[in-house]
């Protein structure tokens, strides 16, 4: 499952609707809890906050949706910067980390990538 979240008025992590446009009021934690025995395995999640920002991945919502949700494997995405980034989603319980813009600007390699994620 892929879900794109931002930080809502009531600081809660909300999923926006309409292309990001519209805030939503549908809640991230609410919506995962609702899949728990569903054999769902895997969630990506962007912070669209800090989506092609380059400003750190958001470590504070990974943890959190890590520790809530120890059953799935979470990727962490947006705002992927280094090879250190990398090596923080990973010592995070993250499963993995998008690196979009990171890759596209020279920030690191794939193969830079890879090294980190090996045992």
């Amino acid at each position: 499952m892929a879900l794109d979240t931002r930080i809502g008025e009531d600081g809660r992590w909300v999923l926006p609707t309409a292309g990001w446009t519209s805030v939503g009021e549908q809640d991230l934690t609410t919506t995962l809890h609702q899949y728990h025995g569903s054999g769902l395995q895997h969630v990506l999640c962007t912070d669209i906050g800090r989506d092609g920002t380059l400003s750190g991945p958001n470590f504070h919502l990974y943890t959190m949706l890590t520790r809530s949700n120890p059953a799935l494997d979470i990727q962490a995405s947006g705002g992927a910067r280094s090879v250190d980034d990398v090596r923080a989603a990973k010592k995070q319980g993250c499963a993995g980390i998008i690196l979009g813009k990171a890759l596209l600007e020279g920030r690191l390699t794939v193969d830079d990538a890879v090294r980190e994620e090996q045992p």
